[in-house]
């Protein structure tokens, strides 16, 4: 799958490359130049809309293969994802029931006090300020935590 995706990228590549050459040895667009007779103008037009329109052809093509070969790499990377949240809840095995052992009720407080930083005096009382918009609260370490 990968080399046919880099084939065709590389094909559409070439064939970009093919259109800007075929544009740049024309100077662009025929309504952007002048041309000394409208014959001359029509003819130009003329070329260069038959040459478009088999550019977009071939890379309505490219495009076509591509999106093919996509189609064909998707089901081996699908099938195996659920297709949504619930499916895969679905496939979960039920929880089993929360047991803890008789002995070890203090063991998650013990955890818990060693995660905690150590205990430092008290703050000292800040100063009582008005309330106001820009006025930050005491120096309480309690609050943000």
């Amino acid at each position: 799958m990968r080399t046919e995706l880099d084939t065709l990228r590389r094909t559409e590549r070439d064939e970009n490359r093919t259109w800007g050459e075929f544009s740049d040895k024309r100077g662009g667009w025929p309504w952007r130049r002048r041309f000394t007779t409208d014959e001359m103008h029509n003819a130009a037009e003329t070329e260069w809309d038959a040459v478009y329109g088999r550019h977009l052809v071939a890379l309505r093509e490219v495009w076509d293969r591509q999106k093919s070969a996509i189609a064909r790499a998707l089901p081996l990377t699908v099938d195996d994802e659920p297709t949504d949240l619930l499916e895969l809840l679905d496939q979960q095995p039920p929880a089993p029931a929360a047991v803890t052992p008789a002995g070890s009720t203090s063991a998650p407080a013990l955890q818990a006090a060693a995660l905690r930083p150590p205990a430092t005096s008290p703050a000292a009382p800040a100063i009582p300020a008005e309330d106001g918009l820009f006025t930050l609260p005491s120096n309480d370490r309690s609050f943000g935590r």
